[in-house]
């Protein structure tokens, strides 16, 4: 009878020891999980902000460039709505998709170039510069956040 309680409280020393690392697994996983999902929804609105800040600003371009920057901006727009309607499994498209970004993205900056070169003034073709590079960095921001996610390793121990 005395090994038979020396061996349940062992028993039991194992079985909470085991129930606090799993506990504490579980706490970790929630807590990257919940920190990812809000670094994901920050990317979502910071890019959002920057492409209706970029269609804004392009109102100030040279009249020559505008029309077919904001044609550009609408098809940029239209590329990142599909994106985000796209699932994980669905990687060969995103891809795609997000080559097209980076297409639109190298044409965006080609016209910016061009109206730096007709107007130099910072306060038109300078702004214009400054928020498409944020464009471009919230893009790089918004698809780092949703490539990263909880260890397989920790979900394996789960």
């Amino acid at each position: 009878m005395f090994a038979n309680e020396a061996f349940k409280s062992h028993v039991n020393t194992i079985a909470a020891s085991l129930v606090g690392i799993l506990a504490l697994l579980l706490g970790f996983t929630f807590s990257l999980s919940l920190h990812r999902f809000d670094s994901r929804s920050e990317a979502v609105v910071d890019e959002a902000n920057a492409i209706g800040t970029t269609y804004l600003r392009s109102q100030l371009l040279p009249a020559e460039v505008r029309n077919d920057v904001k044609k550009l901006l609408r098809e940029y727009l239209d590329l990142r709505v599909k994106a985000s309607t796209m699932t994980l499994a669905d990687q060969a498209q995103r891809e795609l998709l997000f080559a097209q970004a980076g297409h639109t993205q190298t044409a965006l900056w080609g016209y910016a170039r061009q109206a730096a070169e007709r107007d130099p003034n910072p306060v038109t073709s300078g702004l214009f510069i400054q928020i498409l590079n944020e464009l471009i960095d919230c893009f790089g921001k918004r698809d780092a956040a949703l490539n990263r996610h909880v260890p397989e390793i920790v979900l394996l121990l789960l």
